[in-house]
């Protein structure tokens, strides 16, 4: 899997630059799929997105960095970004490696959860184990023969148990 640096290019020389510990391919879907949605959390994105359309946006990778590299991530990223200042208008509004990069990277070094993400990954697992088993089951009786019959509430089919 490749990590590295990429850019979002706009018209009229603006321009994104982030960094990865994804695959760039899941790191591309991620930006499109909220700029298309008009809800990124990089609002100078959104506002070009909305006056200009997705489509007018490139995404670009400029460096591969080798995982044993990762330490590296984030200063390749600032390097980047001021490489670019001196020709783009910076559409940045984090700074490199932000919304927790750092920790991120760290993380994913160790493999390892921490016990409030392993928390919250229970409790969501609980919750849809119990909504299956919340579904109401009813008896029904066909020719002297008692059935349990569950109540599929999206369909309003009953089925056998």
């Amino acid at each position: 899997m490749a990590f590295g640096i990429y850019a979002i290019e706009f018209p009229d020389n603006k321009i994104y630059i982030g960094s990865t510990i994804q695959s760039f391919a899941k790191r591309k879907r991620a930006h499109f799929v909220h700029l298309i949605a008009r809800n990124h959390n990089n609002y100078k994105m959104n506002a070009l997105v909305t006056e200009l359309g997705h489509d007018v946006a490139e995404f670009k990778i400029i460096e591969q960095i080798r995982k044993k590299d990762m330490d590296l991530i984030i200063q390749r990223e600032k390097f980047w970004i001021e490489f670019y200042a001196k020709t783009h208008v910076i559409l940045n509004v984090a700074e490199p490696g932000g919304l927790g990069g750092q920790e991120v990277i760290e993380r994913m070094k160790k493999k390892v959860r921490s016990k409030e993400i392993r928390k919250k990954m229970s409790d969501k697992a609980k919750a849809r184990i119990a909504k299956e088993k919340s579904v109401p089951v009813k008896q029904k009786t066909v020719k002297g023969q008692k059935y349990n019959v569950k109540t599929n509430p999206k369909k309003g089919v009953k089925s056998d148990v």
